[in-house]
């Protein structure tokens, strides 16, 4: 009896998290003008995405995913980093402090982010396309390296980690 007790003080509760929900087209269109209007502090941007996604959790989604699909698109039109291996995914902390590896699949925002990222590459505007890549953590580490006149090539781009959101977000779930 006694091991059945300590046994069942020592789990944690299980955290239950929704699954993320989907946006519209327009919905995450309107998330990038939000990007991309101005010089703007980050404090502003996220309260403007709590306004536009309803809930706390979309809104870090979105902060978090469209500058990191925007990103990747720029990186991926750098001749430097044309021999840069990119991430497949991103990276999320379970309640029990482990790191989880996703692909880019599981969070339905970057597919969509990346095709108004491709678009917006190709048609502009390329000063707001570039003032939501240049937020994007691979950017920085590319602009890091570059700046630090390092050889690229052969190097591998780990994925960004998604501090705000919970793994448990992406984790499969049981019925």
């Amino acid at each position: 009896m006694l091991r059945r007790l300590r046994d069942w003080f020592g789990k944690r509760p299980a955290i239950v998290v929704p699954p993320p929900r989907a946006l519209s087209d327009e919905e995450v269109e309107r998330a990038v003008l939000v990007f991309g209007e101005g010089d703007r502090s980050d404090e502003q941007i996220e309260a403007d995405m709590r306004a536009l996604a309803g809930d706390a959790m979309t809104a870090r989604r979105l902060v978090d995913v469209v500058p990191e699909a925007f990103g990747l698109l720029l990186i991926a039109h750098i001749p430097a980093c044309a021999e840069v291996t990119k991430p497949e995914g991103f990276q999320a902390q379970d309640a029990d402090g482990r790191w989880h590896e996703f692909r880019w699949g599981r969070e339905p925002l970057f597919a969509q982010a990346a095709q108004i990222a491709a678009r917006m590459f190709h048609e502009g505007p390329r000063a707001r396309f570039q003032a939501i890549a240049t937020r994007a953590s691979m950017v920085d580490a590319v602009n890091h390296a570059l700046n630090n006149e390092s050889d690229l090539a052969g190097s591998r781009l780990g994925a960004p980690a998604f501090l705000g959101l919970p793994a448990e977000l992406y984790l499969e779930r049981q019925p």
